[in-house]
């Protein structure tokens, strides 16, 4: 065996494609099925107190965002034509900080995040704590 290598003891692998989240934690839970590649955060929980079962979570890096054009006379999608309100700075400033980041780690993600405040993840070269900075979750600010 080469260095890296793992014995283990799987001798075949059958793919199954199950589109529908809910029937594949289902079939895991079963014991249908006997592995689950990325599982719907609001499943995890459950799949950790199944003693059968073991849950891994590993760092990726995956990115969801939210993007606008600022530089564009128009906003794409908009009936309003030659105004453009993301060319204002307050504009996206104020779009950044009335997202509740820390809320969408909980509720959608299930703690399964790491939100950042750069483009870039920890893991990239290039990446500092410097850019990684968010301007904080304020309503208020975002309204005013």
């Amino acid at each position: 065996m080469e260095q890296g290598e793992q014995e283990g003891n799987v001798t075949e692998v059958v793919y199954t494609p199950i589109k529908s989240e809910a029937t594949r934690t289902a079939a895991l839970l079963s014991g249908e099925i006997d592995f689950v590649l990325d599982p719907a955060p609001q499943d995890i929980a459950r799949m950790k107190q199944n003693a059968a079962i073991k849950v891994w979570r590993a760092r990726r890096t995956a990115r969801s965002s939210l993007a606008s054009t600022s530089t564009a006379t128009n906003c794409q999608y908009s009936n309003v034509k030659g105004k453009n309100p993301f060319k204002d700075l307050r504009v996206r400033q104020a779009l950044y900080q009335a997202i509740d980041i820390e809320a969408i780690k909980r509720a959608v993600m299930r703690g399964a995040s790491d939100p950042t405040g750069a483009i870039i993840a920890p893991q990239v070269h290039g990446w500092t704590k410097e850019a990684n900075q968010r301007l904080p979750y304020n309503v208020d600010a975002a309204k005013s």
